[in-house]
């Protein structure tokens, strides 16, 4: 559900906040307003919510639920909104909100949606979109630009990292498609006291021990360039090579992962590192060479970095079967006897 916060009930909500469907929200009087939209998978977004200067109506959506869904939901019985500023993760061209992602290749398929947003906004309207990075570069620039064209407003987005100075971020909304006249919705205090910045992880891979039939687990090492957000981040990814899953070997949760599929795995919240196990299977079978490639794939809440395949590295001299009795070179997979 779409949770609605007001300035005037901030005391009550800092420990529950109203959950509001879509029924009860009523048209609002065609007059000047400001809505404040904060993602809850932002790192400490209570100091967001609470940075906010009175007089703007703030609405928080849900990190696991599709954030262009609940923002429609909360506009589609709106009119006269003349600012919207939204808080959430970015990246070049994408806006992440709740567990989707708005971006220059799916803007057209979500014409519906962003039609409702337009029907919200009154004249000469402005959104301001805080999420790192959205406008940075020709992708970043392209993706503000349609936006605006399609939601009809004037649109300010950041071009470099959002938030704490100190992680190289500020709060400057460095590109416009327009004339912007709306100040940040946050306080000076607010933005001196946010610790955090407001990217979307890029995630990479690379292989670590080389796992063996007997007594070897095997390891690949994910890493993040920023933090995992407040509830975890799901990565795909896809298995290949010759060597099977569950025949040959199987995955396990390693450190800072806590959930692990056949085709994805979960990296706690605060995490930058995570480990990923691969348990070979002991069959008492001596096998020719085998490969375990592990290749991560698209998804939510997280961009791929320049290396998303690894795999283990075979022996550079196999040793044929039969011929050492310490060890049988079975490819990327080494059985001890």
């Amino acid at each position: 559900m779409t949770s609605l916060l007001t300035l005037d009930n901030l005391a009550m909500a800092q420990s529950t906040f109203r959950n509001v469907s879509s029924a009860s929200l009523q048209p609002m009087p065609s007059r000047a307003r400001s809505l404040v939209i904060i993602d809850t998978s932002l790192d400490d977004y209570q100091t967001l919510v609470e940075g906010v200067i009175p007089g703007h109506e703030v609405y928080l959506l849900e990190a696991h639920q599709c954030g262009i869904t609940q923002i429609t939901q909360i506009l589609r019985e709106q009119m006269g909104i003349a600012s919207l500023h939204i808080f959430s993760h970015g990246r070049s061209g994408t806006l992440q909100l709740g567990s989707s992602a708005l971006n220059l290749d799916n803007l057209l398929a979500h014409a519906a949606q962003l039609q409702v947003w337009r029907s919200a906004l009154a004249e000469k309207a402005e959104i301001l979109l805080y999420g790192c990075e959205v406008a940075q570069g020709k992708l970043g620039k392209a993706f503000v630009d349609t936006l605006s064209q399609l939601t009809g407003a004037d649109i300010a987005a950041s071009a470099n990292l959002t938030g704490n100075a100190a992680k190289g971020g500020d709060w400057v909304l460095e590109f416009q498609t327009g004339s912007i006249e709306s100040s940040l919705a946050l306080t000076q205090a607010a933005r001196d006291i946010y610790t955090e910045i407001l990217p979307l992880p890029r995630v990479t891979v690379a292989a670590g021990t080389t796992p063996a039939e007997i007594g070897t687990t095997g390891t690949f090492t994910i890493t993040l360039d920023s933090p995992a957000p407040v509830g975890g981040l799901t990565v795909n990814f896809t298995p290949s090579g010759t060597a099977t899953n569950p025949a040959d070997y199987s995955f396990s949760a390693g450190s800072n992962i806590t959930s692990v599929s056949a085709t994805s795995f979960v990296i706690a919240a605060g995490a930058t590192t995570a480990t990923l196990n691969v348990v070979p299977v002991n069959d008492g079978i001596v096998d020719p060479a085998e490969t375990m490639i592990l290749s991560l794939a698209a998804g939510n809440g997280y961009f791929l970095g320049s290396t998303v395949t690894a795999q283990f590295a075979a022996p550079s001299s196999p040793v044929p079967v039969g011929l050492n009795p310490d060890s049988v070179a079975i490819g990327d997979f080494k059985r001890r006897w």
